[in-house]
């Protein structure tokens, strides 16, 4: 059975795709590009085999591989707290690094307690000896350069210690030059940032605590006054508000009542002036009506206390029948006689 043409077509095509996916696999495999500045350790059946330099290399498939290792960067973030990072990677980095040692305990020949920051300024020479001879590059500069520190610390007084750092330097320098040399690594530079006494930083430590809290109570006071000013202020402008308003409730409230009592004698007069103009159509004058008003209300008091209807009048003036109303009836008297008022 004979294939077609399209079929034989897409095989080719498909192999093609194979063979071409195959050698990239390969090559990916066998070529290894080593960046300038950085070496790579290349093993042969677990065994070291030699160290790649910078450029392209190529490697025996499943004999050769490049050897991982794991490194560690030991940074200080912003708050200046340590931060370690692990990289594993077949590559080691040929250029310099800087090593920040922050806060070591040593002791003085005179028993001081004192907290001594260095830095280290080194780079990896020798690769097969970083990957092989020591496990950790890291910690083991770390612990030696702490070590190397208390010993060197310990041979000198504490105030020698102070202005002797280009010393302790070159000292620090030798005796680590000779330990790290081992190692692959050159030191270049190793430099002591600040020395402090333990005790020192201790009081400095209280007095910034101290400083800080009379801050705060600095600052709580003055709030604590401010408020109390401000609630005075508003206390006081509440009462004068207040005070105004009364004064102005009272204000109103005379206005008002001298308004009524105006009103009120407005209309009192003027019902006077009427009457006035009634009794003078009447022929009565006003003088003979409030003479006549307050001797009839005093005679009807008298005649309220007394069950006798008939009151006697001393004497009647003329027209006096019209002020007393249409309630009674008068008999004129003779002279010294009494009028009657029924």
């Amino acid at each position: 059975m004979a294939l077609a043409p399209g079929a034989i077509a897409a095989i080719v095509i498909c192999s093609f795709i194979a063979f071409v996916f195959l050698t990239i696999k390969c090559l990916s495999c066998c070529a290894i590009i080593v960046r300038q500045e950085k070496a790579v350790c290349i093993e042969s059946m677990g065994r070291f085999k030699r160290v790649l330099p910078p450029g392209l290399h190529w490697l025996t498939p499943i004999v050769e591989h490049p050897r991982t290792l794991v490194w560690k960067k030991v940074t200080y973030d912003g708050s200046g707290q340590v931060r370690i990072t692990d990289t594993s990677t077949p590559y080691i980095d040929m250029r310099e690094d800087v090593f920040i040692m922050n806060n070591v305990d040593v002791f003085s020949q005179d028993h001081i307690a004192l907290q001594v920051s260095c830095f280290i300024i080194f780079n990896i020479e020798d690769a097969y000896k970083c990957v092989y001879e020591i496990e950790n590059l890291h910690g083991a500069i770390f612990n030696t350069a702490q070590s190397q520190l208390n010993e060197i610390f310990a041979d000198i007084p504490f105030i020698h210690s102070l202005s002797a750092q280009k010393r302790i330097n070159q000292a620090m320098k030798q005796k680590f030059s000779q330990t790290f040399a081992n190692w692959g690594v050159r030191i270049h530079q190793l430099e002591i940032l600040k020395i402090y006494p333990t005790q020192m930083i201790k009081t400095l430590e209280n007095q910034m605590v101290q400083e800080r809290t009379r801050r705060s109570d600095l600052i709580i006071a003055d709030a604590e006054r401010e408020a109390v000013r401000l609630e005075s202020e508003g206390t006081k402008i509440v009462l004068q508000n207040r005070g105004i308003g009364e004064q102005e409730v009272i204000k109103k409230t005379s206005e008002g009542q001298a308004q009524a009592q105006m009103l009120q004698a407005e209309a009192e007069a003027d019902a006077l002036k009427k009457m006035q103009q009634q009794l003078e159509k009447d022929g009565v004058t006003y003088t003979d009506y409030v003479t006549t008003e307050r001797y009839t209300r005093a005679v009807w008091g008298v005649g309220g206390r007394s069950s006798n209807r008939k009151i006697t009048l001393p004497f009647i003036k003329k027209n006096v029948n019209g002020l007393l109303g249409k309630g009674g009836s008068t008999k004129p008297a003779g002279k010294g006689k009494y009028a009657d008022l029924e």
